[in-house]
C-alpha cells in the first residue's frame, strides 16, 4: 500500500466576491460552528508548529521522522496562512473572526505560560489526533464536503486531505523524545476541554453576531447533523470510537483505511494542484 509524502502545498484559493450567508449544509448553526472552529486555526497551527519545532534539533536529521517534521511544518505554516485568508474573507461577510482570532491568541499565550514544552508537544499530539478525526470524517463522508459553498469547498478538502496526511507526526515525535503515557492523557484531556470550550464561546460570539442560527429548523438540523442518526447525521457521534482510541497504551494514529482513502482522494488532490497550487512567476 502506498504510504503518502507530507508534501507542503502553497494553495491560492482566490477567495473574492461573496458566499451564501449559510456555506455550509445551508445551515446557519452549521455555518457558526465551523466558522468558530476554523476561526481558530490561523494561532493554533502556529502553536502546533512551535512546538513540533522545539524539538527538531533533538532527531537525527537523515532519519524519516526528520523528514517528516519539515513537512509537517511546511503543511501547518500553509494551513495557518490560508486560515489568515479564509478568516478576513469571512469577516469581509460579517462574521466576527477577528475577535475570535485574537480570543485564541490570548489563550495560546496564557498556555505556553503555564505549560512546559513537553505538555505542549503532547497536547499538539492530542490536538492533530483531534483535527484528523474531522480530516477522516470528510474523507471517509464527501457528502460532507459536497455540502460546502463552492468557494470554500477546495480549501475545505486540501486542509482535510493533508491532516491525515501528517496525523502520525506530532505523535511520533512525543513517543520518540518523551513517550509519558499520562503525560499524554493528561494534555489530550487538557487540550480537548479546551478546544470544546472556545469553540463553543466563539459559537456563542458568532450566534449573537447573528441569532437565525437558534431558529428551531437551524439548531434541530445542526444538531442532527452532529449527533442524530440517519442519512447525513450524526457525523460527531460516529468520531467517538476514534476518539477513545487515543486512550488506549498501544495506541498509533496510522492506519490502512487512512492510507486507503488518501489513495481514493488522489485524484481529487491532484485537481486542486493544478488549479490553486501557487505558481511562482518570474
Amino acid at each position: 500500500m502506498t504510504v503518502h509524502k507530507i508534501k507542503p502545498r502553497r494553495m491560492d484559493f482566490q477567495l473574492v466576491g461573496d458566499v451564501d450567508r449559510d456555506w455550509l449544509a445551508n445551515n446557519p448553526f452549521l455555518t457558526h460552528f465551523f466558522t468558530g472552529f476554523a476561526a481558530q486555526f490561523p494561532e493554533g497551527e502556529r502553536f502546533m508548529i512551535d512546538a513540533v519545532k522545539h524539538y527538531r534539533n533533538q532527531l537525527d536529521k537523515h532519519s524519516a521522522l526528520s523528514d517528516e517534521v519539515s513537512g509537517f511544518i511546511g503543511q501547518e505554516a500553509h494551513h495557518a496562512n490560508a486560515h489568515d485568508q479564509l478568516n478576513d474573507f469571512l469577516a469581509a461577510q460579517g462574521a466576527p473572526t477577528a475577535a475570535i482570532d485574537k480570543q485564541t491568541k490570548w489563550a495560546i499565550n496564557v498556555i505556553r505560560k503555564i505549560f512546559g514544552p513537553k505538555q505542549q508537544l503532547a497536547m499538539t499530539a492530542g490536538l492533530e489526533h483531534f483535527t484528523s478525526m474531522f480530516g477522516t470524517a470528510v474523507l471517509r463522508h464527501p457528502e460532507i464536503a459536497e455540502s460546502v459553498h463552492l468557494k470554500i469547498r477546495p480549501m475545505f478538502v486540501w486542509h482535510a486531505i493533508e491532516e491525515v496526511e501528517h496525523n502520525t507526526v506530532a505523535y511520533d515525535v512525543y513517543q520518540k523524545l518523551d513517550g509519558s503515557y499520562a503525560r499524554r492523557i493528561t494534555m489530550y484531556l487538557v487540550s480537548t476541554l479546551l478546544l470544546i470550550s472556545f469553540i463553543l464561546l466563539s459559537q456563542l460570539r458568532l450566534t449573537i453576531n447573528d441569532p437565525r442560527a437558534l431558529a428551531p429548523s437551524s439548531l434541530w438540523g445542526g444538531l442532527k447533523w452532529m449527533f442524530g442518526f440517519g442519512k447525513n447525521a450524526g457525523y460527531i457521534r460516529r468520531m467517538t470510537p476514534e476518539f477513545l482510541q487515543y486512550f488506549k497504551p498501544s495506541f498509533h494514529p496510522a492506519s490502512d483505511e487512512k492510507q486507503v482513502m488518501l489513495e481514493t482522494w488522489h485524484s481529487e488532490m491532484a485537481s486542486l494542484e493544478e488549479n490553486f497550487l501557487f505558481k511562482r512567476t518570474a
